[in-house]
């Protein structure tokens, strides 16, 4: 239990930097559902394009559902944009809060831990452990996000055939 316990402190340590753009981690994930109903729009769109234009020859469809996939595909792009515009976004603002701490400490340290630590593994430690944590919150969102996509498409093979999805799972 002590690992899992010195995990949470980690967590909490680095959400620190993120919590102070909840807003718009929030707005990213808002951003998230809606690419993920729109995997689900298109999986549903689908059935359409196949009964009305392949297989019962409606050309009305023709006009109709090609608008609708253009329609479901721009709300996606724009959506995805969001995403990782505020994704990025709170990604960077938190690396710059976590150097200018790193920075305010560094400054007021002995002289003695420059002479006994090598600049390059203290150049390292800065670069590389601070972008590793900016992607760790935007990569849990991914997950999410991914997660959603599952649940949404899911959904649509439940709403179109309950049966043949009981079988699927």
């Amino acid at each position: 239990m002590p690992f899992l316990r010195g995990d949470m402190d980690t967590i909490r340590k680095i959400w620190f930097y993120f919590k102070r753009n909840a807003p718009m981690l929030v707005l990213a994930m808002v951003s998230s559902l809606i690419v993920a109903g729109t995997d689900g729009a298109a999986a549903y769109i689908l059935k359409f394009v196949l009964d009305d234009i392949f297989i019962n020859q409606k050309k009305d469809m023709l006009a109709v559902i090609p608008l609708a996939v253009g329609f479901i595909f721009l709300i996606r792009g724009l959506f995805r944009f969001f995403q990782l515009y505020f994704l990025n976004r709170v990604g960077l603002l938190a690396v710059k809060e976590m150097r200018l701490d790193l920075y305010k400490k560094m400054i007021h340290l002995p002289m003695s831990f420059y002479d006994n630590n090598s600049t390059g593994d203290m150049m390292s430690r800065i670069v590389n452990d601070i972008n590793q944590i900016k992607s760790s919150i935007p990569a849990i969102i991914n997950v999410l996000k991914n997660l959603f996509s599952v649940f949404a498409l899911i959904g649509v093979v439940f709403y179109q055939n309950p049966l043949l999805g009981f079988y699927g799972l």
